[in-house]
């Protein structure tokens, strides 16, 4: 393990050194979520993918379509109350193409 790490203090670390990593870490964060710039790995809620899904599918595209143009390894979509943010990009950005 390398110490100095968010990632070792999510392994379970608490020296020094990753303690102060997470500090930062986290600071960096609230502050983000203050001024209205969420990081990608953000959780928001799933409503605005559904209704894109939705929007799609009526427009005569496959769930498996959408699905590997997201990225998806399976050709299935899954749904979920809260996704990432960056999820959110995405099949926002799907959205312009398709549609235009």
């Amino acid at each position: 393990m390398i110490h100095g790490q968010r990632k070792t203090y999510n392994a379970g670390c608490r020296c020094p050194l990753c303690q102060a990593a997470n500090t930062t870490y986290s600071a960096s964060y609230r502050q983000a979520v203050r001024v209205g710039r969420l990081p990608l790995g953000a959780h928001v809620t799933g409503q605005e993918i559904d209704r894109a899904i939705a929007a799609l599918v009526t427009d005569g595209f496959s769930q498996a379509a959408i699905a590997r143009a997201l990225g998806h390894r399976t050709p299935r979509l899954q749904y979920a109350a809260r996704v990432t943010l960056r999820t959110v990009l995405k099949i926002r950005r799907l959205l312009r193409h398709w549609t235009t």
